[in-house]
């Protein structure tokens, strides 16, 4: 049977009519459709960064008897303020229970005082919402919610890094600005009263693992599985992979104008010249494979590293040729957990059983401060940071952790956070910057 030409565009509109742009406005339009109404959590008043007190949830009510709720499903957008709705943030796409309902938290957003998000609802059958690519359809109904954000004096979660790697988060400061990368995401702070990050989205890769800055503003960053790639402007990126062998699993990065040095777990150290494009293989000892971590250059030239043994190594010509330190096992104490260089030329090394260990680069023999109080578990040293007033470092896993400093007489920094954390940075105002396993925590005065 042959079908006239009106009947062909009568049942093509009739298709696509699901596939258009996302209005807040949508309404039902065919009876097997459903309505999406407010349970509860609507107009509440909460805490900038942090999730409202009282749940999220709505109902969705088929108008046809014979169609199940749960062939229904959600998606949300933030029509004001950069919050974010919890199950929502990875997978946009949610569907209702058997009874209707869907409960979620909203984590209040940052920038913005007067706060809302809407729901759009979709029906399975006319939108499939895993389809690739995926259609932009018509929501069967929309609705908004409605939220109040204050940010009071003391401790508040910033905005912006959501789910953070709370032991591989990593914080870096240039030209007054404070960038962070989590779980292969590269940010930077954009408000610094309120702490509140900007994903940099033209990022040519989702897994960063380093990054780093030379004297010139330009960003070198290392990914997970993908070499190397460098920015001037933080918008258009070149990647530098030759001569990469093996380029998984980067565990060290050094950034410097005429040279860049980045190792890698099962690849061993590489050295890049600012003048090539191409990175040469080094050796330690003869060795191309071990774990190379802790690279750090000293005011007279000379480079360090570490390897899995524990071995600190130096070499005076850049990486050409390298001989073993000599340091003594008590200042390594079991493994390095930190190996920094002060501009002063002092060598500071977190260890192992929280030990602090400041060496004279001539004897490479010196101080030592130990932290150890016996609790079953590993105690370390790690996060070492240079500030004019003196060394700040932050002791790990102890009955009394968190961060020590040498202008507090080797002491803890009281910075009155009373809860575990694992980084720790200053912003350009001296403020000190935490990082606990739900986020980046500042201090508003």
């Amino acid at each position: 049977m042959k079908l006239d030409k009106q009947v062909w565009l009568l049942l093509f509109v009739l298709a696509i009519t699901g596939c258009d742009e996302e209005s807040e406005n949508a309404k039902p339009t065919m009876e097997k459709y459903a309505m999406l109404e407010i349970v509860s959590g609507n107009n509440q008043t909460g805490v900038t960064g942090q999730f409202l007190k009282d749940s999220i949830i709505i109902k969705v009510t088929p108008k046809n008897s014979s169609i199940r709720a749960d062939r229904f499903y959600v998606r949300t957008k933030m029509t004001k303020g950069n919050g974010y709705v919890e199950q929502f943030y990875y997978n946009n796409a949610t569907f209702a229970s058997t009874n209707g309902k869907i409960r979620t938290r909203w984590s209040l957003g940052c920038d913005q005082n007067e706060q809302k998000f809407t729901f759009y609802l979709y029906n399975i059958d006319s939108c499939m919402y895993a389809q690739i690519p995926a259609p932009v359809c018509t929501p069967v109904d929309s609705i908004t919610f409605s939220a109040k954000a204050s940010t009071p004096a003391g401790w508040n979660r910033s905005c912006g890094i959501i789910d953070p790697d709370y032991y591989n988060t990593n914080f870096k400061t240039f030209g007054g600005q404070v960038y962070a990368v989590s779980r292969g995401a590269l940010y930077k702070m954009v408000r610094q009263d309120a702490a509140w990050w900007e994903k940099i989205t033209s990022v040519p890769v989702n897994d960063v693992a380093y990054f780093d800055f030379n004297s010139a503003g330009k960003m070198f960053i290392v990914s997970e599985n993908q070499g190397v790639f460098t920015s001037t402007d933080l918008e258009n990126w070149t990647s530098i992979r030759n001569g990469l062998l093996d380029p998984r699993d980067p565990i060290g990065l050094l950034v410097e104008d005429s040279v860049v040095y980045v190792s890698y777990y099962f690849d061993g150290l590489y050295r890049l010249r600012s003048e090539s494009t191409f990175w040469k293989k080094l050796l330690i000892n003869g060795t191309y494979i071990d774990r190379y971590e802790f690279l750090a250059r000293h005011p007279n030239g000379t480079l360090y590293t570490t390897d899995s043994w524990n071995t600190i190594w130096e070499s005076k010509n850049s990486g050409d040729s390298w001989s073993n330190t000599g340091i003594e096992w008590k200042y390594k104490n079991y493994h390095v957990e930190d190996f920094k260089i002060h501009p002063s030329g002092q060598i500071y090394i977190g260890a192992n059983d929280a030990t602090l260990s400041i060496l004279d680069p001539a004897t490479y023999t010196g101080d030592m401060f130990s932290y150890y109080q016996y609790n079953a578990s590993m105690q370390t040293i790690n996060n070492i940071t240079f500030r004019e007033d003196g060394v700040y470092y932050l002791v790990n896993f102890t009955p009394n952790p968190g961060i020590y400093s040498s202008a507090h007489g080797y002491q803890k920094y009281d910075i009155g956070f009373n809860e575990k954390f694992s980084r720790f940075v200053f912003d350009s105002q001296g403020r000190v910057l935490v990082m606990k396993w739900d986020g980046v925590y500042y201090k508003k005065e």
